[in-house]
């Protein structure tokens, strides 16, 4: 990380305190409604597990007619972006001293651009709670805020927990818990189910793992060969299973793939094989992260030319 202080990791307040007594030290003046730009901030969801990656996408419009680079709080440019999260009521968040470097995006004059960050490279979020999240602009010595989004994180209810040695690595012994929650989905709320990877020893997590949708008729069940291949079956709809495989070894664990079923066995018919058939009575939704990220995005934008311009690891 280049040089320059970070000013929320060393004062332990709240961030919003924080924040003022920072600007009033750098001179620098919160900017007024209607100014030369404009923030709007969005997050994948209202309430997270425990370890799950915090999704976040900042618009922000660029309303005169010049053109600039913005960048990292600690890059010397002189329009810098940062995010602000703080934990209710106490406020006092760590930042991460391994925090990823925000990349130099180009604002051109009278456009807009919406960039993507995963908050949990950013902030240590591994207590449960209530959080706010917003973002910061600093340009000619002002600062413009984007709205304020309050979200959760959760443990979720636990469904099933199995603790297995790591292939190859008898000293390591991790801890597979099936857990849900709730969530909107497709304008109404609906279960979902996750596998959380934990190291208990160690006090680290290898992932949280969204399965899909969860229809609790039929129990969950999951099962770890010795090899470290993790198989989860569970009901995502009336007439349909989902068969989720992950792979766990030294280097961690990892999404293999994920096959959806008919109550008998058989492969779940194709989506327009159910069209042919004048019914369709499931969406099957794949497990992987960039999948959801993707409908989530072009659900709540539409397909246009400000996509994200790059996802901050």
């Amino acid at each position: 990380m280049k040089g320059g202080p970070v000013p929320f990791r060393l004062l332990p307040l709240r961030a919003a305190a924080a924040a003022a007594l920072m600007l009033a030290a750098a001179g620098l003046k919160p900017a007024a409604g209607g100014d030369d730009l404009g923030l709007a901030l969005e997050i994948e969801h209202a309430s997270l597990l425990l370890f799950e990656p915090l999704h976040a996408f900042v618009r922000i419009e660029n309303r005169t007619g010049d053109g600039f680079i913005a960048g990292d709080q600690d890059s010397g440019l002189a329009f810098t972006i940062r995010p602000v999260v703080e934990r209710m009521p106490d406020g006092d968040v760590p930042l991460r001293e391994s925090r990823p470097r925000l990349e130099d995006v180009a604002l051109i004059g009278g456009r807009a651009e919406t960039m993507h960050f995963d908050l949990t490279r950013w902030y240590d979020l591994a207590r449960t709670g209530k959080y706010a999240v917003w973002f910061e602009v600093v340009w000619r010595s002002k600062v413009y805020r984007s709205n304020k989004i309050v979200f959760d994180v959760v443990r979720g209810i636990e469904l099933q927990r199995m603790t297995r040695t790591v292939p190859g690595y008898s000293d390591l012994q991790w801890t597979y818990t099936l857990r849900y929650w709730a969530r909107p989905h497709n304008g109404r709320s609906a279960e979902f189910l996750f596998l959380s990877v934990d190291d208990p020893a160690k006090g680290l997590n290898y992932g949280v793992f969204q399965l899909g949708r969860l229809v609790r008729v039929s129990t969950p069940g999951m099962t770890i060969d010795p090899y470290g291949i993790v198989s989860v079956a569970h009901q995502v709809a009336p007439d349909c299973f989902a068969r989720s495989t992950l792979s766990a070894s030294g280097a961690g664990v990892y999404f293999v793939d994920q096959t959806y079923h008919l109550p008998d066995g058989a492969p779940y018919p194709s989506m327009e094989q159910k069209e042919a058939g004048g019914k369709i009575l499931v969406n099957p939704a794949p497990a992987e992260e960039e999948f959801f990220l993707k409908r989530w995005w072009r659900n709540r934008f539409g397909r246009s030319r400000n996509e994200p311009k790059g996802v901050m690891q």
